[in-house]
């Protein structure tokens, strides 16, 4: 009987542990790339001096169980020489308009130094992620640092359709992590290779398209063109330990996760990029908050509660038909760094087409879109100058609100980004 009631108080306390983590808010901030290696170049620096890279998150919030309740994917602007660019922020000390170099620390916010005041928010990086995380939710992301060649394709736009579609068996996986996790044992990981939870073939064959040829890569690829990306997992519990879980990284300063990209270490000695993303995740408790009162729209409940996603007959709707999407969307477009507001308006057709018109009501641009799994990409043509733009971005089921970048020709980042809600 004394056995039987010692396993009884052993399991209840392991229950107690293991209960989900606490309710709130995480951000996930970009602190800063530090170059170690340069990437191939061509000989004439054609597309700038040195290095010119941006940086994606892709990223997704899950249950405890890794069930996926959204994904969403984060792109900067591109650092490097804007001597003919001026789209891009300078970065870098290969020249006077900038440009990557070997030791060069690349600050991904534009306005962090490298010596501010304690405390100064600007510090932490460049916020690429705020996400509101029920309890037990789990925020998984991969991070990747691209080298910008002027030229994205297709290849680009099938290597985020495919990891941002690889989000199910992730979160499952990482999941798995959040469960066991316990800072007083050795089950305290957060991270994993992709290979443990991604079709790494799938990834080898996209990239086949820029492997030893120009074209905008992942940073980190091996010899025959394939990419294993790391694979990160946070909720409350491993952000309230964060301090105790960086004791293990040298370069961990300011409570940064140092991400590597290594290409000669994969043999790679053609390519020979070499970097250190770091990155910095912050999470905020928030109170139980009330729910508003049901609204009653077209017979369906619908519940609005904060920022949360919709949820429809108390079902949370956090990926959307390509059909809801069709219609006019409006809203700000800004630079790379949100700054220098102006409006915009375009209007999302059920036939795939994306059309831009003046104020008058006149067909300014024309192009095309394709929408899966609450991603959007697409491009257009400008009617008056003939000019070609392209663009990337997702729906955002926690705002109901479009984020996207747009660059020049195929590029889709370089010529700002916007942020729109549908009319």
């Amino acid at each position: 009987m004394k056995k039987i009631i010692l396993i009884t108080i052993m399991l209840n306390a392991a229950a107690l542990y293991a209960q989900q983590s606490d309710k709130g808010k995480i951000r996930l901030y970009l602190h800063s790339a530090t170059c170690e290696k340069e990437t191939l170049d061509d000989m004439f620096e054609g597309d700038g001096k040195g290095d010119e890279i941006f940086v994606t998150v892709f990223y997704s919030v899950a249950s405890s169980n890794g069930t996926t309740k959204y994904i969403n994917k984060f792109t900067t602007g591109i650092y490097g020489d804007n001597r003919i660019w001026p789209a891009r922020v300078k970065a870098g000390s290969a020249g006077s308009t900038g440009g990557i170099k070997p030791n060069d620390v690349i600050y991904l916010h534009p306005q962090t130094e490298t010596y501010m005041p304690i405390g100064d928010e600007r510090f932490k990086g460049l916020k690429a992620i705020e996400a509101d995380l029920e309890a037990g939710d789990i925020l998984t992301i991969i991070p990747v640092i691209w080298e910008w060649d002027n030229n994205s394709g297709t290849t680009q736009n099938s290597f985020e359709s495919f990891l941002l579609n690889s989000f199910n068996n992730i979160n499952v996986h990482m999941a798995g992590f959040t469960q066991k996790f316990d800072i007083n044992t050795v089950n305290t990981r957060y991270g994993d290779d992709g290979s443990n939870c991604i079709n790494i073939s799938g990834l080898t064959q996209i990239l086949q398209g820029v492997n030893g040829v120009p074209g905008n890569r992942p940073i980190g690829m091996a010899l025959n063109g394939s990419y294993n990306p790391q694979v990160y997992v946070f909720n409350a519990n491993i952000c309230e330990n964060w301090n105790k879980l960086l004791q293990g990284y040298s370069n961990a300063a300011w409570q940064n996760l140092p991400v590597y990209y290594n290409e000669p270490l994969s043999g790679n000695n053609r390519d020979h990029g070499k970097y250190r993303l770091m990155i910095y995740p912050e999470f905020s408790k928030t109170a139980p908050s009330n729910q508003t009162s049901p609204k009653s729209v077209n017979n369906i409940s619908v519940i609005r509660n904060g920022d949360k996603p919709v949820k429809i007959n108390n079902q949370t709707l956090n990926i959307i038909s390509p059909q809801a999407i069709t219609g006019i969307w409006a809203g700000t477009q800004t630079n790379d760094y949100g700054l220098y507001p102006q409006a915009v308006s375009f209007e999302l057709t059920g036939n795939g087409e994306f059309i831009i018109k003046d104020q008058s009501g006149i067909l300014a641009s024309k192009g095309t879109y394709t929408f899966s799994n609450n991603i959007i990409n697409g491009s257009y043509k400008q009617l008056s100058s003939g000019e070609t733009f392209s663009f990337t971005g997702a729906f955002d089921p926690s705002t109901q609100k479009l984020n996207c970048s747009q660059g020049s020709g195929a590029a889709t980042t370089g010529q700002g980004k916007w942020t729109v809600s549908k009319k």
